[in-house]
């Protein structure tokens, strides 16, 4: 698991088609209180994967980048967008965006909170106060691994709270997959 919207299975990536999640760093406004949006939306990713039933994935019709993936006879996209977890990305095809708006007619997810559209977010755009919020810290930790390669780690990792940053060591944090991969950082193999 990478994100809300990203599966890694072994060394290979698998971005879902037809969605975008709010980035791992974001947050939204639940309830007038910061949200970690990003966090929960790929948590419940993570949790539709525990499924014994096995996992598929294809490439999309029209757009070999990303994936569809099935667990449990179900397209793990239209689950989390009908959860209200992610948001139809702007091309997606009309099942997407009708689960999309299923979930936004019923107040679901993100849908009852105040948020910025992912794609806005990584392009610069925040919540008023968002940037200066104690829950903004960004959770993607970038080190360096035994054999000095740079990967990065996400929340969802099992053995994420045990790793350190080294900030001296030019160790850093991210707030997205995206800055940390653009950075020359990587997944490490296997997660």
């Amino acid at each position: 698991m990478v994100d809300g919207d990203t599966i890694q299975i072994g060394s290979e990536i698998f971005p879902l088609y037809g969605i975008d999640a709010p980035e791992l760093g974001q947050l939204c406004v639940d309830a007038q209180k910061w949200s970690r949006c990003g966090i929960a939306a790929a948590f419940e990713l993570r949790k539709l994967l525990k499924f014994d039933e096995p996992l598929s994935c294809e490439p999309a019709p029209g757009d070999p980048s990303r994936y569809v993936c099935v667990a449990a006879r179900a397209d793990l996209a239209l689950v989390l967008l009908k959860g209200g977890y992610v948001v139809a990305a702007p091309n997606s095809d009309a099942a997407y965006r009708e689960a999309e708006r299923q979930a936004r007619e019923g107040n679901l997810g993100l849908w009852h909170m105040t948020f910025v559209p992912p794609w806005e977010w990584r392009a610069g755009k925040h919540l008023p106060g968002e940037r200066e919020a104690e829950a903004a810290k960004c959770p993607i930790k970038a080190v360096h691994d035994a054999d000095r390669r740079k990967v990065y780690y996400v929340p969802t990792d099992a053995i994420f709270k045990e790793i350190a940053v080294d900030i001296a060591a030019g160790e850093q944090l991210f707030c997205s997959v995206a800055a940390a991969e653009t950075a020359g950082w990587r997944r490490p193999a296997g997660r």
